[in-house]
């Protein structure tokens, strides 16, 4: 398929507002019998307070759990009656609820989703077990380092803030969530002008909102006057603190992260930031692999990547070595990551790197299911889906200034945060030198 191809099919693109607020959202993919539909909802873990974090993520658990029509069991056998398959995620600032089906059971898969999303019945019973599920899955995080590892660094990175809480929430948090604190926090962020539809593959615009009209038309608030008043109980933009942090808690591998400041998605170097991060530490032919893995052979694991929000984001590398090499690894990684910001980039791996986010971008327009969540997340985060053929031009016109400029915002503050997992009690020692070879390199 070649991008005018593409292009032009990014046009069958289709958008509607119904009047209490709720988006809705379509692109018919022709050849596709599937559809991947998702309600996405403006509520994660930004929107909570420091006493009930997780609960975002615990609420999602429990819209599965059952509602005044369906029991968890109905709730299941009505999509894979069907044969489709439903799921849920949370993120810092939005939770979805999504499904994949046949495009003639695109009915089904809405009237399920809004049911499960927007009228849960919390069960005190069956919270108290969810709850133990919720603490089997932080058990199983703690015991996985790579996990761990970020999830030190970016609470270091962003301290007492919400964008630094652990998404699933703490064993303390979650197990003092109650039903009235779902139903407070449901009431308080779940409303109408929060909420996208969005819908990719085998589906008809006009059947969809018709859909989505019937089962949410009515049922949700909606007051345009009371999102600023909402917003103003998120803390504000991201706070970069940084330092060195450890765990020294023993694994098989040493985990080492640096992480950085890094530009919102609004910002202009958002786009030269992803370019960045692809020619740094995205592949095989990065900087980090080849210095890392090729030339030295320190490691297996070895990246860089780079996630933003609303007003801020975090630029990351992460390798994975042995306790013996942990401090030498992060020491070269450090040293790379320096010598790009005095050197700069080369034209080939700039070209290479833009080529690549290019075709993953594209290679992903390809799934109804990538297609539907990035048509919702652009609503969300812009107000507005991006035509294709600004992407692609904002991702050909990146060049080496627009790079360069990126990477000054990294180090600008002039801070990083180091984690360091896995090396046992020499773990803080480690991320302490590393922190200070990182900034006397600075």
């Amino acid at each position: 398929m070649n991008l005018e191809t593409v292009v032009e099919r990014n046009k069958q693109t289709r958008s509607t507002t119904l009047d209490n607020g709720v988006r809705v959202m379509s692109e018919d993919m022709p050849g596709l019998l599937t559809t991947a539909v998702g309600v996405h909802v403006a509520a994660g873990a930004r929107h909570e307070t420091a006493a009930q974090n997780g609960i975002s993520h615990l609420l999602e658990h429990m819209a599965f759990k059952g509602t005044p029509r369906r029991n968890a069991r109905e709730i299941a056998e009505a999509i894979e009656d069907v044969g489709g398959e439903l799921n849920a995620g949370t993120s810092i600032e939005q939770t979805a609820y999504y499904a994949r089906v046949m495009g003639r059971d695109l009915g089904t898969a809405v009237d399920v989703l809004s049911d499960i999303a927007c009228n849960p019945r919390f069960d005190p019973e069956e919270l108290a077990r969810e709850k133990d599920v919720v603490l089997q899955e932080i058990a199983g995080m703690q015991d996985s380092p790579d996990e761990t590892v970020y999830e030190l660094a970016q609470a270091a990175a962003f301290k007492d803030q919400a964008i630094g809480r652990p998404i699933i929430g703490t064993p303390e948090t979650v197990g003092a969530v109650s039903v009235e604190a779902l139903n407070g926090f449901m009431d308080r962020w779940y409303r109408a002008g929060d909420i996208v539809v969005s819908a990719a593959g085998a589906v008809d615009h006009d059947a969809l909102v018709a859909e989505v009209e019937r089962h949410l038309g009515g049922r949700l608030r909606h007051d345009p006057a009371d999102v600023a008043e909402r917003k103003r109980e998120i803390d504000g933009a991201p706070r970069f603190v940084g330092g060195a942090v450890a765990s020294a808690e023993p694994f098989e591998q040493a985990h080492v992260v640096f992480a950085m400041n890094a530009p919102s998605y609004h910002a202009d170097t958002f786009f030269p930031m992803q370019v960045f991060s692809g020619l740094f530490g995205g592949a095989m032919s990065s900087r980090l692999f080849q210095e890392v893995r090729e030339n030295r052979g320190l490691c297996y694991t070895i990246y860089s990547s780079y996630f933003s929000v609303s007003d801020g984001g975090l630029f990351t590398m992460h390798a994975a070595t042995s306790k013996k090499t942990v401090q030498e690894t992060a020491n070269v990684m450090s040293d790379e990551f320096h010598r790009v910001v005095r050197d700069g980039v080369a034209k080939a791996e700039l070209d290479r790197a833009k080529a690549q986010l290019m075709s993953g971008f594209l290679m992903g327009l390809e799934s109804p299911a990538v297609r539907a969540e990035q048509m919702a997340r652009q609503t969300m985060a812009l107000g507005r889906i991006l035509p294709l053929e600004d992407v692609i031009a904002r991702i050909e016109g990146v060049d080496m200034d627009d790079v360069t400029r990126a990477v000054s915002e990294l180090t600008a503050p002039g801070a990083v945060t180091v984690s360091i997992v896995g090396a046992g009690k020499k773990s803080q020692a480690i991320a302490d030198a590393a922190h200070g070879h990182f900034m006397q390199a600075a």
